[in-house]
């Protein structure tokens, strides 16, 4: 028999490894407390004769979606009436992450900031005729300190604004790009990136200007001076397709932790310094694809008291891909269709664009074998430690700052994440700015 204070640590570690022994893991943990509670030897009794009679129930409370032997799914059976799993929302882990999330959802005031920079970006390109649109993480939702501010450039409607011919000829290849290679895009593109580029560096807003026109999508790069944000400006509309599909996904049943688990995964990348595609690092995209993938393939197997439990879910997920329980050397998945394929047997991560069918959009990730997964696996191992009803408040916080502290800074002062996150106002998910479309909805819903 276990310690009697091993309770939710094997309960929580278990959960992302087998169904079985996470249910008896769970039916520790709850004897452990019930003891706790009634110190009495007859009061014992009695509670161990109530779990006896209720003996895996928690642990047979499975999603909607378990699948049956045929391979088909079959209906959850419910707790018996009047005894209602427990969440476990008390373990510290999962405390603390959730004052994380509250923290990094957008404020009021990070919203003006954003709409600022926005206005700022608008004039200098409203002289050579164009608009910007917003995609990525500030559309998406998905935005933590380190995140850019990514626009599409286009066409201005009405006005006499005079465009260079540079840039006109770009915007009509831009019209055609969907049939150009990656060099006739790069050529196409290139002057009127150029251009862009030129009109940045005259105003006065803006720093560090550079342009890659030759990058597999051409982009204009830039800081905006007061709030040292990082803007990229490109000719791409295909970004606010992933972004409005990732949108669609999160609004989906059985995601409704989704985005808050990407910006955890998300700033740990950034943290480890593997977030950049250009170096090889994992981009936002295929790290919402995994994920969504993991959501819907893995979660549905967790007893219901720990399917909401941000804490379990990111252990469950770094052990999914640490341990290589996804065996991303032979197999790829194609989240739309819900089905995994054999691949060439390579270090490849594959992952085909919803969007782009037959494209693997996680192709630049090509550190994903020999750091991220190693990563993911070290993660995993170190914060399964913390699944505990036990663990100490200041051993929490600094395994925090072990994997978020140089992509979220404030969390070296965690008594500042706890004031941050009490004075956000208290908005639910999926909602946006009608008139620039940037997110304004929480990273996680209150009542979670």
């Amino acid at each position: 028999m276990p310690s009697r204070h091993s309770g939710l640590r094997e309960t929580a570690r278990s959960s992302v490894l087998t169904q079985e022994t996470l249910s008896e893991g769970v039916e520790r943990s709850f004897v452990h407390r019930q003891r706790h509670a009634h110190g009495s030897a007859r009061q014992e009794a009695r509670k161990k004769a109530h779990l006896h009679d209720h003996k895996g129930v928690l642990g047979k409370v499975w999603s909607e979606r378990r699948p049956a032997r045929d391979g088909g799914e079959r209906e959850a059976k419910a707790p018996a009436e009047g005894h209602a799993p427990t969440t476990f929302d008390h373990l510290l882990l999962n405390r603390k992450l959730k004052e994380l999330l509250h923290y990094l959802s957008p404020s009021v005031e990070a919203r003006d900031a954003k709409l600022s920079v926005l206005r700022d970006i608008a004039m200098p390109l409203s002289r050579i005729g164009l608009e910007v649109e917003v995609y990525g993480s500030m559309r998406t939702g998905l935005l933590i300190p380190a995140s850019d501010v990514d626009c599409v450039m286009l066409p201005k409607d009405g006005g006499d604004v005079h465009v260079p011919p540079a840039l006109q000829r770009t915007l009509h290849a831009v019209e055609h790009s969907a049939v150009m290679t990656t060099k006739q895009r790069q050529s196409s593109f290139s002057s009127g990136i150029h251009v862009v580029a030129n009109a940045m560096r005259r105003s006065p807003l803006f720093t560090r200007v550079s342009s890659i026109a030759h990058a597999r999508v051409p982009i204009v790069k830039c800081v905006h001076r007061d709030t040292n944000t990082k803007v990229d400006l490109s000719f791409e509309k295909d970004g606010c397709l992933t972004s409005d599909f990732l949108c669609k996904e999160f609004q989906r049943p059985g995601n409704e932790l989704a985005r808050a688990l990407i910006v955890l995964i998300k700033a740990m990348l950034s943290n480890w310094s593997l977030d950049d595609p250009s170096v090889g690092g994992l981009g936002s995209f295929p790290t919402s694809l995994l994920v969504l993938w993991f959501l819907q393939k893995k979660s549905a197997f967790f007893p219901s008291e720990l399917q909401h439990n941000i804490a379990v879910l990111l252990v469950g997920f770094l052990r999914y891909y640490g341990n290589e329980e996804w065996d991303h050397q032979h197999m790829g998945m194609n989240y739309v269709q819900n089905l995994s394929f054999k691949k060439p047997a390579g270090p490849e991560l594959c992952i085909i664009n919803p969007l782009v069918p037959g494209m693997n959009c996680a192709r630049s990730a090509k550190l994903y074998d020999g750091r991220i997964v190693p990563a993911f696996y070290e993660a995993a191992k170190t914060l399964s430690k913390y699944l505990d009803e036990e663990a100490q408040e200041r051993a929490v916080e600094d395994v925090l700052v072990e994997y978020f502290g140089d992509s979220v800074d404030v969390v070296h002062h965690w008594a500042d994440v706890v004031k941050g996150a009490r004075h956000r106002k208290s908005v639910s998910q999926h909602q946006w700015d009608d008139d620039t479309l940037i997110y304004t909805g929480s990273l996680i819903d209150e009542q979670t």
